[in-house]
């Protein structure tokens, strides 16, 4: 083999590995987009699943996309199976959730309180939902209706 075949086969070795690197490296990174939706594309869940109980007014909100990794977010799965999700059936999987502030948002101590509701889909179809604070604390909870909420933080 002469030198400049070895500078080839070393050239394009070095480019191969690069390439597989890249992509290896690609593909475990989370996707994370995020456009604004409007609260009409879930609707139809919320009715079926709370029916007219519901009581709250949907805004719109905003959805984004990540790839559903366990071993990434180990905390973040137990939270959401706490709230009633179980994100485990989609592991490895991209999923999309939707967030979308809740109206009322009431008084508490001097401090305006409010939720949000976080719906999650996978190929076209909602799975599963919690609700969490627009305030920094707490983490995701059982969505419940409105009315429940005002009773549980005596908001007015």
């Amino acid at each position: 083999m002469n030198r400049s075949s070895i500078w080839a086969t070393l050239l394009l070795l070095t480019v191969a590995m690069g390439i597989t690197f890249f992509v290896l490296n690609h593909e475990r990174e989370p996707i994370k987009q995020s456009e604004p939706v409007k609260a009409a594309v879930i609707e139809d869940y919320i009715a079926e699943k709370y029916g007219d109980e519901f009581g709250w007014n949907i805004q719109n909100g905003h959805k984004s996309m990540a790839e559903n990794e366990l071993s990434l977010y180990p905390e973040a799965y137990e939270n959401a199976k706490n709230a009633g999700v179980d994100l485990k059936a989609y592991s490895g999987e991209y999923i999309n959730h939707y967030t979308f502030p809740l109206l009322p948002i009431c008084q508490k101590d001097g401090e305006d309180r409010g939720v949000k509701l976080i719906v999650f889909e996978h190929n076209g179809k909602f799975f599963g939902d919690y609700m969490g604070s627009l305030n920094t604390d707490g983490g995701p909870r059982k969505t419940i209706t409105k009315d429940e909420w005002l009773a549980e933080d005596h908001c007015k």
